[in-house]
């Protein structure tokens, strides 16, 4: 007796269990209005685990492509925690664009703010977002900056080159060390060596945790990142720190920008360390990826390898040995100007966009709610 009991309990429990999972499996196709989709198998979990696999790889479009068709280009998926509305579509896409800060506000998974920071340029929006973008462009502009970037990437492009005499090298890897060494130098000013070569593995360390399941088990990339995160805000805490008792600042890097800045109206010492943290994250991986496909792209074109190749080689002749200056680039490069636009049109050097519902939205008859986030 005692046994049927147990036996019945257990078919009770199974039996809960699996109409539970398939009632939230079909979610994503129930809710009037919104896309159709799938919100995977295992409740908090959805997809995100098979979303990750294939982002990791070389080849991210199955899990893309196998839901377009099953969906169609704007579809219901639940990653990192959250229900998510996916498009591939690119009139959404504008329409999304169009109405940023009006209707959609950045959506970033909390694990990314966790990761980042709750001020990194990603996870803020309004008057500090704008400020932070102010900075930004106002560095960017600058004509100091003009003076002295091409010289450093020259100099750090030889030295690379240097460095892989004699051995064979993984492209990818020396894109980013390179990346991440120029960004290091026109962000707050770290030259190649030792100390931007520390900073740079703790960094590649909090990028692997950002994207990767947050659970807080110890071992986990997830943890790794964020203790990554808590030795890198040491670390600029200590540079904020040294440049701030400074009497004269003569440093030309974005942190002097920042501190240009009346101090009644200065960031905290907490916004810079996240907004700095996210520039240096964001800034060389994305250049990194670009430089690899336009590595790989001009392999595979010989005759636009070729072409880019005299182009420079003759400004190098008119230079007479002299450094390569902002006019040179402006003035006499258009072709390596539209391989750098050729190659940024061609490829994503991110996986996507985050962007979160601000109210309900309706687009050709389909309802967007608020709160969904939108990756594109």
């Amino acid at each position: 007796m005692a046994t049927a009991i147990l036996w019945a309990a257990v078919v009770g429990l199974v039996t809960t269990v699996l109409l539970f999972v398939r009632k939230w499996r079909n979610q994503g196709n129930n809710v009037k209005g919104l896309p159709k989709g799938s919100l995977g198998f295992i409740p908090w979990l959805g997809e995100t685990i098979e979303f990750m696999y294939y982002f990791s790889t070389s080849n991210p479009e199955p899990f893309v492509n196998r839901r377009i068709a099953k969906y169609g280009k704007v579809f219901t998926s639940h990653l990192f925690g959250k229900p998510t509305i996916i498009s591939t579509d690119a009139e959404f896409n504008k329409f999304v664009m169009q109405n940023d800060k009006r209707l959609f506000n950045m959506g970033y998974p909390t694990s990314f703010a966790e990761i980042l920071g709750s001020y990194d340029m990603l996870m803020v929006n309004g008057d500090m977002h704008k400020k932070m973008r102010g900075y930004a462009m106002t560095f960017l502009n600058s004509k100091q900056l003009q003076d002295y970037l091409l010289n450093d990437i020259e100099n750090y492009v030889l030295l690379t080159l240097r460095n892989w005499k004699g051995r064979v090298v993984n492209v990818q890897d020396e894109a980013k060390a390179y990346t991440f060494r120029v960004v290091a130098k026109q962000l707050i000013s770290f030259d190649p060596g030792e100390e931007s070569d520390s900073l740079m593995k703790e960094y590649y360390q909090l990028f692997e945790g950002i994207f990767s399941l947050p659970l807080k088990i110890p071992g986990s990339k997830y943890v790794k990142a964020i203790a990554g995160r808590r030795r890198i805000l040491k670390r600029l805490a200590q540079v904020i720190d040294s440049r701030k008792t400074l009497e004269e600042d003569n440093h030309k890097d974005l942190l002097a920008t920042v501190f240009s800045e009346k101090l009644e109206d200065r960031m905290t010492n907490e916004q810079i360390m996240d907004y700095f943290l996210g520039l240096l994250s964001a800034g060389h991986v994305s250049t990194a990826t670009a430089i690899l496909f336009a590595i790989a792209f001009l392999t595979e074109c010989p005759k636009a390898l070729n072409q880019l190749r005299e182009e420079n080689l003759a400004v190098k002749k008119n230079q007479k040995g002299e450094k390569l200056t902002w006019d040179d680039y402006k003035n006499s490069m258009p072709f390596t100007i539209d391989v750098v636009y050729e190659t940024l049109r061609l490829t994503n050097v991110s996986h996507g966009l985050y962007r979160k519902a601000i109210e309900d939205v309706h687009y050709q008859g389909t309802k967007r709610r608020s709160g969904d986030g939108i990756q594109k």
